[in-house]
């Protein structure tokens, strides 16, 4: 699970978080770590009701580009910022292993490109010279794990 804290203006004194999971993609809204029930699960629209009674509408959406993004009261919030075009060049380096080493180059570069864009989605939240260098640092690691794994078989 990949968490990303957020906050509402409604909400001044609460702590939201939503969560997505990394294997199926399933997304958790949390409320000061209360699991929220979607009111259109297919939707994935929320209504939380205020302390004066007023309803707030949260919508989850996602697109490619843009990345995570919730709509509160028709109002665009973003989550999850959306990665540039060089930042995906630089995250699918490790994919480059598919040429060189077929199916085993397709497993270990599809989990270490799959690692990278979680870490550059997160660049907002980091200084961006330290989401580079853990970048850079996984796309060199992942090319020493094949050649370890290669020359021990």
């Amino acid at each position: 699970m990949t968490t990303y804290p957020f906050e509402l203006i409604q909400y001044p004194n609460s702590i939201f978080e939503l969560q997505k999971s990394v294997w199926n993609g399933n997304i958790f809204l949390h409320r000061d770590e209360e699991i929220l029930e979607p009111y259109d699960v297919k939707n994935k629209l929320y209504i939380l009701q205020m302390e004066n009674g007023d309803e707030v509408n949260l919508q989850i959406k996602e697109s490619f580009p843009s990345g995570i993004y919730l709509m509160v009261n028709g109002v665009r919030q973003d989550i999850v910022s959306s990665i540039k075009w060089y930042n995906y060049l630089l995250c699918i380096v490790p994919l480059s292993l598919i040429f060189i080493a077929g199916l085993l180059g397709a497993v270990i570069g599809g989990g270490a490109t799959g690692l990278n864009l979680s870490i550059m989605q997160k660049m907002d939240k980091v200084n961006k010279l330290i989401t580079y260098g853990k970048v850079i640092a996984v796309n060199i690691a992942v090319y020493l794990v094949y050649l370890f794994i290669a020359s021990s078989i």
